[in-house]
């Protein structure tokens, strides 16, 4: 089955539709000085605003397509998503957009970007005058999977626990403890899962410093070469030598050696800049 992507993304299969433009709504041209907005077919958008997408559009049976009847510029914005919508064998044109998620009125608080324009919760203009955002306008980020704060991030700041143990829910996100940019996510058995590079797979080589040999750090999952030393003066009076792994550090090796918000980063305290993305 052919399935049509908008905007230049790759085509599966072969198109089992030639799209045309028609008197009966699909992008026909009326000769007016002004043309009246119109769906424009195959473009999987909703071009004349009726909520409805490419109706009237001819096709053939077996031809599907990507589909979106809300406001574009809120496409796969926070919760909203495309969908899919097929060709009626009976009637010969496009069907309903089936599967969608559309803008909705924001929640205020449940950590999710309900009306999808970029912002969520009491950083959402909707929600920022309301009592409830008034009385406590960045609220605490707490280990649960979701931003709570509305910043766009979730579990940032070390709010999930270091160290071994069973984690609090299903999809709370922790950094590991090699490297800002490589965290784990809580399963639903109660175990942390493996570390993963920013949504982009396991990490192959390392995820813990002690993965790598002696005088190397573990950098999104490879090892690196660090200062080496066994004791503090082969730091050359700058850090501090952490002695299991034979390298110098300038503030911190393992990350509870920061202070939340901070994360340690190659022998430095730097700010969490992790977007969940798993």
């Amino acid at each position: 089955m052919g399935v049509a992507r908008r905007d230049g993304v790759a085509r599966r299969g072969t198109l089992a539709l030639a799209l045309v433009a028609s008197a009966a709504g699909c992008g026909a041209k009326t000769g007016l000085d002004t043309e009246p907005a119109v769906d424009l077919c195959g473009d999987g958008w909703d071009g004349d605003a009726d909520g409805l997408v490419d109706e009237d559009c001819p096709c053939e049976a077996g031809f599907t397509q990507v589909c979106y009847s809300g406001p574009p510029e809120t496409t796969d914005v926070g919760a909203c998503r495309s969908g899919v919508q097929a060709c009626d064998p009976t009637s010969g044109t496009l069907g309903a957009c089936e599967g969608e998620v559309l803008p909705a009125r924001e929640d205020c608080d449940n950590g999710v970007d309900d009306d999808c324009d970029g912002a969520a919760d009491c950083r959402d203009a909707e929600c920022r005058r309301g009592e409830h955002c008034e009385a406590s306008f960045v609220r605490t980020e707490i280990c649960d999977g979701l931003d709570n704060d509305g910043d766009g991030r979730a579990d940032e700041g070390q709010a999930c626990p270091q160290g071994d143990g069973p984690c609090p829910v299903a999809g709370a996100i922790r950094i590991c403890d090699s490297y800002c940019g490589v965290h784990q996510r809580c399963r639903a058995d109660g175990t942390w899962g493996p570390c993963i590079i920013d949504g982009s797979g396991p990490a192959t080589v390392c995820s813990v410093h002690a993965d790598c040999e002696r005088g190397e750090w573990c950098d999104v999952g490879n090892c690196i070469s660090a200062r080496p030393c066994f004791a503090d003066g082969d730091c050359g009076g700058s850090g501090w030598c952490a002695a299991e792994q034979g390298t110098c550090v300038d503030e911190c090796f393992h990350h509870d050696d920061c202070d939340p918000p901070t994360v340690c980063d190659l022998g430095r305290c730097v700010d969490d800049p992790y977007y969940p993305s798993l």
